[in-house]
């Protein structure tokens, strides 16, 4: 009787696993899109921080803006520079349920 039991348990586990699978690849294929576009975004955004921070220091420089909104510039450009990191993070959010998933169905 315990044989049977270890036998359907086995082909239960057999079959989560191929129902997985997709899953696996699908995550697999997140992660990549996700990995290219946050190095994507993290030059794009930095080089458009960089330029917002510049502008509104010269613009303080030279006298063309209040302080306020010198400092809403800033905040403005340090946002676009802290941007990527929230793609970054669910990057490596998605790899952690992939590599745990893998390893759920290997072991």
């Amino acid at each position: 009787m315990m044989r049977i039991v270890h036998v359907v348990i086995w082909i239960l586990k057999l079959l989560v696993k191929i129902i997985l699978l997709p899953v696996i690849i699908g995550l697999t294929i997140a992660q990549c899109i996700c990995s290219v576009a946050a190095s994507l975004a993290t030059e794009l955004f930095g080089l458009i921080g960089f330029i917002i921070i510049l502008t509104a220091i010269l613009s303080a420089g030279f006298g063309l803006e209040k302080s306020q909104d010198v400092w809403r510039m800033i905040a403005t450009g340090v946002g676009f520079c802290l941007a990527p990191l929230f793609m970054e993070w669910l990057a490596v959010d998605l790899a952690i349920v992939n590599l745990r998933l893998r390893s759920w169905i290997l072991g």
